[in-house]
């Protein structure tokens, strides 16, 4: 799975370029692991690229949430926005149209 990475100011954008499910949630997993050993603390994921994601993908970004990281989902399609009204409704709390309305909901 490839993840690209920038920065705006302190916060960290990441865009996820396939779906998440199966190994590929270990790969995001993994990079998961490397977000939280370089403290970051603001965090803007860009789920436009997926189509589907599954359960695991879901715990991943749950955890995100759980440690504390300020996180904002953008640009999430229908299928994933279902899934997570579905499994994890609150996580739709942190999602945003798009990067501009997550940098400022952030700050």
């Amino acid at each position: 799975m490839l993840i690209s990475k920038s920065r705006d100011e302190e916060i960290l954008t990441i865009k996820i370029n396939a779906d998440l499910i199966g190994h590929r949630t270990r790969a995001f997993s993994e990079f998961c692991k490397k977000i939280d050993s370089e403290k970051i603390t603001e965090l803007i994921i860009d789920l436009q690229p997926v189509n589907s994601i599954d359960s695991l993908g879901m715990i991943e970004i749950s955890k995100l949430i759980e440690k504390g990281i300020n996180i904002r989902l953008i640009n999430l399609n229908h299928n994933v926005s279902l899934f997570f009204n579905c499994h994890a409704p609150y996580v739709l709390n942190y999602s945003c149209q798009n990067k501009n309305e997550a940098i400022a909901s952030i700050k």
